[in-house]
């Protein structure tokens, strides 16, 4: 049994138009529904018809899904990569128009079945993470700029058994101290480090926070195989200053030896397959969350979105730091996502992540607002059972309103 909560799966798949979307138990199944697709690569003015939609002509976007009997038009100097329901990658590099069918997509190169699940979206999320109901322990009383946040790592399982240690930087402090709690005296330890022996400076990929980074401490124990700890850091401002940290630390647990090598045999299965590299890094985050390796996920989100940005890359970055207790990185990941895209999908999608991030920090009037907009995108899309979810988080920050 896992010892984090799970995170809960929409099961809804994302389409070209309402009219389009399936059932998430026929995702992968080419049946009845016929095969289906999903872009991972759009270079150049690449367009999308629908015949049995409207026959518009719409121009084709990365992750969008590709409905049965669509036509792919590329004209020269564009290219379109996309993976069938079928488990084959197609690549459209020639002034082409190809359209979607069973025949056509075994045409290409075989992949893993796993593939087209982790990278076709539903709702606007992709479905390597889905959007969650929040474990609000994991945001606690984070906003004293006294004490340091930890980033990583942090609610999360890890591989190595010496993991290297971020959090956010103190102005003026004059040490820092690790904490590490173990089931055993033994698995545990305190470090003091100087400040001036920590690397800190701006990450932009931590929205330009100032990112101390500390290499696991060489004369402290190992992490052991299956081992649970607690993990704090605090800081202090002067030989007479009280120490400032948090009361109780952030989760962390070490794989077990055949836990390991299961994550590395699946890493290299998809690092074999004749995947785009931004595809490749998409599907290892999905992978990475599985096993709730969450500080894998988000590092895999930031290679994806460094080659290809997408919004459903940003709301499923935003998903994994809401998770692991980061509401203050997950609120700009979503609103990256609206401004990249006005579909009523990725709008949904953003309007519940950042309902769920108003909500763990207490701003009940946002929530509530951002809630009810993620109600209304998801009943004109045609999602009963999101509009639902929607409505209950709506209900829970309503009755936290003020009287």
């Amino acid at each position: 049994m896992s010892r984090y909560p799970k995170l809960a799966i929409l099961a809804v798949l994302l389409a070209a138009t309402a009219a389009d979307l399936v059932p998430a138990d026929k995702l992968g199944n080419a049946g009845a529904e016929g095969v289906r697709a999903v872009f991972i690569h759009v270079s150049g003015e690449v367009t999308l018809t629908v015949p049995q939609a409207d026959g518009r002509i719409r121009v084709a976007r990365l992750y969008q899904v590709i409905p049965p009997g669509a036509t792919i038009t590329v004209p020269p100097s564009a290219a379109a990569f996309l993976v069938c329901s079928t488990h084959h990658q197609i690549a459209l590099e020639e002034p082409s128009e190809w359209s979607l069918s069973r025949d056509a997509c075994a045409q290409g190169l075989a992949l893993e079945p796993e593939v087209y699940l982790r990278i076709a979206p539903r709702g606007g999320r992709l479905r390597s993470i889905g959007p969650l109901m929040v474990a609000e322990h994991n945001s606690r009383g984070e906003d004293d700029p006294l004490i340091p946040v930890l980033l990583s790592p942090r609610n999360t399982s890890v591989l190595e058994d010496r993991p290297t240690l971020q959090w956010t930087a103190i102005a003026g402090a004059s040490d820092y101290r690790i904490e590490l709690q173990g089931r055993r005296r033994s698995d545990s330890f305190i470090e003091q480090v100087p400040a001036n022996e920590v690397d800190c400076a701006p990450d932009p990929e931590t929205w330009d926070a100032n990112v101390c980074v500390f290499s696991y401490p060489e004369e402290q124990p190992p992490l052991a195989a299956d081992g649970a700890y607690f993990l704090t850091v605090g800081a202090r401002r002067g030989i007479r200053s009280p120490l400032y940290q948090l009361e109780y630390g952030e989760r962390l647990h070490r794989l077990r030896a055949d836990q390991e090598e299961a994550v590395k045999k699946a890493v290299a299965d998809v690092e074999a397959l004749p995947l785009t590299e931004a595809a490749r890094w998409v599907t290892l985050a999905g992978i990475y969350a599985d096993r709730e390796l969450f500080a894998d996920a988000v590092a895999a989100y930031h290679h994806a979105l460094a080659l290809q940005s997408a919004p459903e890359l940003w709301v499923g970055l935003g998903d994994v730091y809401l998770y692991i207790g980061l509401p203050d990185f997950a609120e700009p990941c979503y609103r990256k996502a609206g401004e990249a895209s006005a579909e009523p999908d990725v709008e949904a999608a953003v309007a519940f992540g950042l309902g769920q991030s108003h909500l763990v920090r207490r701003q009940t009037r946002e929530a509530l607002k951002q809630f009810q907009r993620a109600r209304g995108y998801y009943l004109q899309l045609g999602l009963q059972e999101e509009a639902e979810l929607a409505s209950k988080q709506a209900a829970k920050a309503k009755d936290r309103l003020p009287r």
